[in-house]
């Protein structure tokens, strides 16, 4: 979609608050903790999945508002909780 309206979504230019960071490090560090616990990882699979939805919700209303730069800021913190999820599956994968 960012490239149909002429933008991209480079690393280098995006820059994510640094308690946003917080959030997604101490996710990571949960993930870690209960990673042997495969029914405590499941509420963590849960609980990331809303956070995916919200962001994925609040691009799409970006988009409608032709709000670039807000669409280009909530994509950049999906795709944080998409790798969280990656990394929730993975565990899932080895514990099944």
């Amino acid at each position: 979609m960012l490239e149909l309206k002429g933008c991209s979504l480079e690393e280098k230019e995006s820059s994510v608050d640094p308690e946003f960071l917080a959030e997604v490090m101490e996710l990571n560090e949960d993930l870690m903790e209960v990673a042997d616990h495969p029914e405590k990882m499941q509420d963590l699979e849960v609980t990331n999945a809303k956070r995916v939805e919200e962001y994925v919700q609040h691009i799409s209303e970006a988009f409608e508002k032709n709000d670039i730069a807000k669409a280009k800021e909530n994509l950049v913190k999906l795709k944080y909780f998409s790798n969280v999820d990656d990394k929730i599956r993975q565990l899932l994968r080895t514990h099944m």
